[in-house]
């Protein structure tokens, strides 16, 4: 005949079990806290005197000996994490990794220094190289979550296939876009010179998509634009970004607009974020011909003094700068230089104020941390960060389009003065 013992009795029995297990285990200590946590399952109404048990480790664990002693708690907490937590096993390891790191980079408060995620690691290499191997479009990502083309880039296998501004990408290799982010799909987009993708493209006004193969290609990013004619007595060179070619290339423009006979010229870094250092002074090199194109300090105090590199080929010709609040980095140094030697006029409005000197570190997850190693003055020792350069002449309207078109009229018409003054 079974005994049947009562509900108290059976408690009683449990909790010794429960407390012996404990013990095999040289789990020792049991600490009781003043009160019923919400989060476990007891009634108090029923068990008013019953508290959850807590129960800590005889030894904590050590961390290895080549984790830093600051970082030890760190290391701890991943291996309790890993060890102990009741949702162990679904834990996302590269999550949990990369959501510290960014944790670790904010409290520096530096927009300089940053977390580069594997993906975005990448393509943000071959951006800043100069070209990459794709089809050759720029997309974006629209407030649906759908992927659009900004823009084929001109010669591009995209512009030749009949990729359009506007269109939309439905599906990369037959997988839908819908829900998937805008680096995830540049990555499937981009690929190997000679491969082909399959895409599948709803072009603006047309009701049923078609599917296009494209060959992919080594795409050049042109980084410097020439935007008047060759009639032109004043010549206008947009200079979109320093990449490392950068300097080449306006070189290549300048030399191109001095044989039309050019005798003005209007450098446009509006909207341009930046780039190399050595692109920087590379380009600022052009219009100088002697003194320093900035100086940095680092955290240690040490100053470097970045010199004007020799052989410019546009030292003399009258000159202006176009800049923005959007002129960032590697564009004010070239607006500093200039407006400090007063080697031509800056028009336009305050620039970004991005005054740091940056290295990127590569990391053994396929991502990399960008880190401010220095601060970045004008040669006269004007503090770019967080500051920014104002112009000599101030342009600024609500309506963008316009803004733009009167801070270009008002170089042309400084630099036909310039023009017209000399000839007299």
């Amino acid at each position: 005949m079974k005994k049947i013992f009562p509900l108290n009795v059976l408690l009683i029995l449990l909790i010794s079990s429960i407390i012996l297990n404990c013990q095999q285990n040289t789990l020792t200590e049991t600490i009781l806290p003043e009160e019923i946590s919400e989060g476990l399952i007891i009634n108090p109404q029923n068990y008013p005197n019953q508290t959850p048990e807590i129960i800590i480790a005889d030894k904590p664990i050590n961390a290895p000996n080549n984790v830093p002693e600051e970082l030890a708690p760190i290391w701890e907490t991943w291996n309790y994490l890993s060890n102990d937590h009741v949702d162990r096993s679904s834990m996302d390891s590269k999550k949990l990794t990369e959501e510290a790191i960014i944790a670790i980079l904010k409290t520096f408060n530096d927009q300089g220094t940053y977390y580069i995620p594997p993906n975005q690691f990448k393509i943000q290499n071959e951006d800043m190289g100069g070209d990459f191997e794709g089809i050759g479009a720029h997309v974006s990502i629209k407030a649906d979550g759908s992927i659009m083309i900004v823009a084929p880039i001109e010669g591009s296998p995209a512009e030749k296939a009949g990729i359009k501004p506007g269109d939309l990408i439905l599906a990369i290799e037959g997988i839908s876009t819908k829900g998937i982010g805008l680096l995830e799909a540049v990555n499937k987009i981009r690929g190997p010179k000679g491969t082909s993708v399959r895409l599948q493209i709803k072009h603006v006004g047309e009701l049923d998509p078609v599917n296009i193969t494209i060959k992919r290609d080594v795409i050049p990013l042109e980084s410097v634009i020439i935007r008047t004619d060759e009639n032109s007595p004043i010549a206008h060179i947009k200079i979109t970004n320093f990449y490392s070619n950068t300097s080449q290339q306006l070189q290549e423009a300048l030399n191109k607009v001095k044989n039309y006979g050019t005798k003005g010229i209007i450098i446009d870094v509006r909207n341009n974020p930046g780039g190399f250092l050595n692109s920087a002074i590379d380009v600022t090199s052009q219009f100088l011909d002697e003194g320093i194109a900035l100086y940095e300090i680092d955290g240690k105090g040490n100053r470097v003094n970045w010199k004007i590199r020799k052989n410019g080929i546009a030292t003399e010709i009258p000159l202006v700068i176009l800049a923005n609040e959007y002129s960032a980095s590697a564009s004010e140094i070239l607006v500093g230089a200039i407006q400090d030697y007063k080697r031509g006029t800056i028009i336009g409005k305050k620039t970004f104020g991005k005054g740091s000197v940056n290295i990127i570190r590569k990391l053994s997850n396929g991502g990399g941390i960008g880190i401010s190693i220095s601060r970045f003055y004008s040669p006269l020792g004007r503090l770019i960060e967080d500051n920014g350069l104002d112009p000599d002449i101030i342009i600024s309207n609500d309506d963008k389009q316009k803004e733009e078109a009167e801070q270009l009229n008002e170089a042309f018409k400084i630099l036909n003065n310039l023009i017209y003054y000399d000839e007299e």
